[in-house]
């Protein structure tokens, strides 16, 4: 069966990404490591970080990206499943807003979701097509092995080969029936969701923790995290999209620019 997947830009902060947690165990501040993280794994590391606090502060914690095949929504949501209830100051405000948070969380004991998409994701809502395969569970397609081999033929035909190095690429994926709002920024019903937005995350030059032209993972199955093939897309100059049927906006196809996977 066909699988959705998602694709993740790679975050980099350049300093340590703080939050001040409070529960009823007490008050203390969690941080985050300067350094690279694509967001799910991010979402992992802020967890550790708030749950390893002084005592028992932030024991209950929880901090997770919803990314799964269905009905997943992009957005993260922050709770504690005890010692409520719980409130969120950010320290540091890059990390709050990858997240997709707009503002400090007020005390509460009811679960805290972003109010926007978290930034360098997208989740498309149809499933992709890849001449390489879909990706079983665990065993992501390796794409098309290109070599840098040179052949000369001389005049008695004998042949003369030279290769030094190689690398893979995976090509031609698309999604043929993406919605409008997973598709277009003005179509949205969640800030960011769109794959316009991801464009615009990784060639934008919008965030300071997100570079232009940033690692990307295409995780095959979103509902399998270690089911993924990292590299650099080769973004063309100009965001574009092709309605899927001819007079309709309801549906576009999206084409994944060649993913280069750097030996």
């Amino acid at each position: 069966m066909s699988k959705r997947g998602r694709l993740e830009a790679r975050w980099t902060f350049a300093s340590n990404q703080q939050l001040s947690w409070t529960d009823s165990a007490g008050t203390a501040t969690a941080t985050v490591a300067a350094g690279s993280y694509y967001p799910t794994d991010y979402c992992s590391t802020l967890q550790a970080a708030i749950q390893a606090l002084a005592g028992n502060i932030g024991n209950f914690a929880s901090v997770t990206l919803s990314r799964g095949e269905s009905g997943a929504t992009g957005r993260v949501t922050i709770t504690s499943s005890s010692q409520t209830p719980y409130a969120v100051t950010w320290t540091t405000t890059d990390h709050r807003d990858a997240l997709g948070f707009t503002g400090n969380i007020a005390s509460t004991s009811s679960a805290s979701v972003g109010t926007n998409h978290a930034k360098g994701v997208w989740l498309p809502d149809c499933p992709k097509w890849s001449r390489h395969g879909n990706g079983a569970s665990g065993n992501p397609p390796l794409g098309s092995l290109v070599t840098d081999a040179t052949m000369t033929i001389g005049p008695a035909g004998t042949v003369h080969t030279i290769k030094t190095a190689e690398h893979r690429q995976t090509r031609q994926v698309h999604w043929q029936a993406v919605s409008a709002a997973r598709c277009l920024a003005h179509h949205e019903s969640v800030t960011g969701e769109s794959w316009e937005a991801f464009f615009r995350d990784c060639m934008g030059r919008v965030s300071s923790y997100i570079p232009v032209g940033p690692y990307v993972r295409l995780i095959w199955d979103a509902d399998v995290d270690g089911t993924y093939t990292t590299g650099k897309l080769l973004w063309p100059s100009t965001f574009d999209v092709e309605q899927f049927a001819q007079n309709w906006v309801g549906r576009y196809t999206v084409h994944l620019p060649t993913l280069i996977v750097e030996s």
